[in-house]
């Protein structure tokens, strides 16, 4: 029996409208390291991991050895939550792997996109996309939400995934659901209001 075929699922279909495979391994790196830097360690056997992903991290940015040892030294101390029996039997040699990871590290490919935008570019971003969200979105009683697909904020800053990972990592965003469109991936975005009247022209509210 044939079947007809069903091009929109086809091979080339899904190579033309995926996702480049680099910046798919930059979200999936990016979105470890924000959930490591905000959450910590959330299970047993979890801190070697952690350290290789957050030396990785932050020799990206260009930090020394001794720097990413020392980051690495202060995270454990404040996110282990208590997971790490490590640490707990001796934190000095939980502090000397810190640095033996960050000397022996080598940071990945797929750096450039995670280094971090200086303050001025990164404060522009967030101009731009709470504008947009605030044009386009919802506004509910203390949040907008946003249905806003990599497109459109490639529209605003081709180079917008570590910007909006900051904000992530910094509670200004939160994102609260994706979905598939015919020209690619749609995210949607919930902003605080907080964020909006920090960073907007205007106050949704106010109208």
């Amino acid at each position: 029996l044939d079947v007809p075929r069903d091009t929109s699922k086809s091979r080339s279909y899904r190579r033309a409208h995926a996702a480049p495979r680099s910046d798919r391994k930059a979200g999936e790196f990016n979105e470890a390291v924000r959930i490591l830097l905000k959450e910590g360690l959330t299970g047993p056997s979890q801190r070697n991991d952690a350290f290789l992903t957050l030396a990785r991290h932050w020799k990206s940015q260009g930090r020394s050895s001794e720097e990413t040892a020392d980051l690495m030294w202060k995270w454990i101390q404040e996110h282990n939550n208590g997971w790490s029996n490590e640490y707990r039997a001796s934190p000095a040699s939980v502090k000397r792997l810190a640095w033996e990871v960050a000397v022996r590290c080598i940071p990945p490919k797929i750096s450039p996109r995670l280094r971090d935008p200086d303050a001025d570019s990164l404060d522009q971003f967030k101009k731009g996309f709470v504008n947009m969200a605030a044009r386009r979105g919802t506004v509910q009683d203390t949040a907008v939400i946003a249905q806003l697909p990599s497109r459109t904020l490639k529209s605003l800053d081709r180079d917008y995934r570590p910007k909006l990972g900051q904000m992530i990592a910094l509670d200004e965003v939160e994102k609260v659901g994706n979905y598939s469109t015919r020209l690619n991936l749609c995210n949607r975005y919930l902003i605080p209001r907080e964020t909006v009247l920090a960073y907007g022209d205007d106050n949704p509210w106010a109208k």
